[in-house]
């Protein structure tokens, strides 16, 4: 039998058949154990934290930013082509020991979903609840403080989706945290924004985030960007 005839015919249809099982299951890089929130609303996804690569049918390219250079102690990102939407977290023995991010896929028509996916590292978020942008918002920036062995407060930036542009409205953001008095000061912070030129900042939100806490402090905050077609 010619060689390139059997390859052809046999042995790359298999190959496709397991690349696509691989993504129709999530290409999970993670091995902890995907815990549901019990809010009806809510989907619960399968845990990765380096899935995300572009382009894809909404995102041109995806870049990883953060605050400082060490390697986070926990990190998700959200599937490709979701945007994220809210974020909770927890401390022990001064590192972080549970991530939930919270995500919502980009539909055809450029809505948001209305089912909001999370995806949980390690363990579910116990810590001053989780915070989560407003409905037909995402999230730009994350921040927060840790004191006292615990995750002090989370804050967001929220803005305005644009679904019939698929663009963010810059000038309609707005900080939202998960703890009260003064709401929007944090040790570290991050925003997609950064570095991003005047036309460039519509077109890029957050799609992932991860923290490093040390000597009682939120050390580093690392964030993956996506940046829209």
């Amino acid at each position: 039998m010619n060689r390139s005839f059997f390859i052809a015919n046999h042995l790359l249809p298999c190959a496709l058949s397991c690349i696509f099982a691989l993504l129709s299951s999530g290409c999970s890089a993670a091995t902890d154990e995907d815990l549901s929130g019990g809010n009806p609303s809510e989907t619960v996804g399968t845990a990765s934290e380096s899935l995300l690569a572009g382009p894809t049918v909404n995102f041109q390219q995806y870049s990883y930013i953060q605050t400082n250079q060490p390697a986070t102690e926990v990190y998700m990102d959200c599937q490709p082509d979701q945007v994220l939407t809210g974020v909770g977290a927890w401390v022990s023995g001064d590192n972080f020991a549970g991530l939930t991010v919270y995500c919502r896929d980009i539909e055809p028509n450029g809505q948001l979903s209305i089912l909001e996916t999370s995806y949980i590292h390690r363990g579910a978020s116990q810590e001053g609840g989780p915070v989560n942008a407003d409905s037909g918002k995402v999230v730009v920036g994350v921040g927060g403080i840790v004191t006292a062995d615990n995750v002090y407060r989370l804050v967001i930036r929220e803005c305005n989706w644009d679904p019939s542009t698929k663009r963010v409205n810059v000038f309609s953001c707005n900080y939202k945290s998960n703890n009260s008095g003064t709401q929007f000061t944090t040790e570290q912070y991050k925003e997609a924004f950064e570095g991003m030129s005047a036309t460039d900042k519509a077109r890029s939100v957050a799609t992932g985030v991860g923290f490093t806490s040390s000597s009682d402090n939120l050390y580093n905050v690392r964030m993956s960007r996506g940046l829209l077609w």
